[in-house]
């Protein structure tokens, strides 16, 4: 007869830390993994926005640097996702501006960030004010179009176009300034359009800079709440990171 004498030692505490300490470094291993992808998937874009249901495009890299993540060894969770910003707007319900861009919502009443002129205006709220405006600041553009040659059209039907076309190929400076072109993102288009100032002399000029200025930029400000349509970022950020989670974490189980 064979006889045994079995001994047995708990050391569940060490196994325990073991498994947590693989584990702690899965995860934030996962985390920093889908931040990564959070980041490749915001294009830049100056001023075009996204379309919707597709990520956000970031006009600066404040956006982009602000996906973060952290984790909590006590809980056992980590947290993705762009910072709350607090210089930045929140919708009308106080949550902020990553809240809107992930799930859609409607974005604060403030100031139209695409308008003619940078700033904030809250004295400007009809067309009127917006002739003031533009004759106290002495130009403005006049004529807008898609190409500078529907441009030209417009300008040839008032009989301007001609005359100072024909300065502007012999080089002049000082009357040619009179029809200074430019391109800018029209919110009200929804794309980058061409246009072209005119110095203002009469209220007629002042009406008519007022009349393009609302056609392709609006008015400075947002009076009502405006919806945005949901742009996801951090759902297709996490679902394309999930075989890399699965697989990051069934590793440090195996070790």
């Amino acid at each position: 007869m064979i006889k045994f004498n079995v001994k047995t030692e708990d050391r569940s505490d060490a196994l325990i830390r073991a498994a947590r300490g693989g584990a702690w470094k899965a995860l934030k291993r996962v985390a920093a993994y889908t931040r990564g992808v959070a980041r490749r998937m915001v294009k830049r874009r100056k001023r075009k926005s996204s379309p919707p249901m597709h990520p956000p495009y970031a006009h600066n890299p404040v956006f982009k640097a602000s996906i973060l993540y952290e984790t909590d060894l006590n809980n056992f969770t980590a947290y993705v996702g762009p910072k709350f910003l607090k210089e930045k707007r929140t919708n009308i319900f106080g949550k902020p501006v990553p809240n809107i861009l992930e799930f859609g919502g409607a974005a604060a009443r403030g100031p139209n960030a695409n308008w003619w002129q940078k700033g904030y205006y809250p004295g400007i709220q009809t067309e009127q004010d917006i002739a003031q405006f533009a004759k106290e600041h002495g130009y403005g553009p006049a004529f807008w179009g898609e190409t500078l040659a529907a441009i030209q059209s417009k300008m040839n039907r008032g009989g301007r176009g001609k005359k100072y076309q024909a300065m502007r190929e012999k080089g002049g400076k000082g009357s040619n300034a009179q029809y200074q072109r430019f391109k800018r993102y029209s919110p009200i288009k929804g794309r980058r359009v061409f246009l072209s100032s005119i110095k203002i002399y009469s209220e007629k000029q002042a009406a008519k800079v007022a009349r393009t200025v609302v056609e392709v930029f609006g008015f400075p400000n947002t009076n009502k709440p405006i919806r945005i349509a949901p742009r996801p970022l951090m759902g297709p950020a996490l679902q394309q990171s999930k075989s890399f989670i699965f697989q990051t974490l069934q590793n440090s189980l195996n070790k």
